[in-house]
């Protein structure tokens, strides 16, 4: 991994920065370590569903999630297109037999040679399954 502190995070590492959620203050924890923070762009269509969610749910105010989400628009995010992921990303969904969404970030992760950061056991387990584990920090 290199010198400057970089992760890739995705929206279950940003999410609990911006709601009150299990691993709330693990999350901003990893993302305030960073020198940089990066994730495809879909990082902001996975935030503002799960804000949605939440407002849905009642666990928020519809102008909280508003809210939110502009605190999340403010987060020093280095966005990478996903057209520019989404070769690999399909290779990682085949090898790993997983969401091909997961796979933009861990494709980021490995192009960037630095860790995704996610609460995605899951993706966390396949990816140590296949030995990609080195790539990725688990939140919990």
């Amino acid at each position: 991994m290199t010198g400057t502190r970089r992760i890739v995070v995705d929206a279950s590492a940003v999410v609990p920065t911006l709601l009150e959620e299990t691993h709330t203050e693990q999350a901003r924890s990893a993302l305030a370590s960073a020198d940089e923070l990066l994730a495809p762009e879909l990082v902001y269509y996975e935030v503002t569903s799960a804000l949605a969610v939440a407002a849905w749910n009642d666990n928020i105010s519809p102008e909280e999630g508003q809210e939110k989400q502009e605190i999340a628009r403010r987060l020093p995010i280095i966005t990478v297109p996903a057209r520019d992921l989404d070769v690999a990303a399909f290779a990682l969904s085949m090898k790993l037999r997983h969401s091909s969404y997961d796979c933009f970030y861990l494709a980021l992760a490995i192009a960037e040679d630095c860790q995704l950061v996610t609460a995605d056991r899951q993706l966390a387990q396949v990816a140590e399954e296949v030995g990609l584990g080195d790539y990725v920090q688990l939140l919990g």
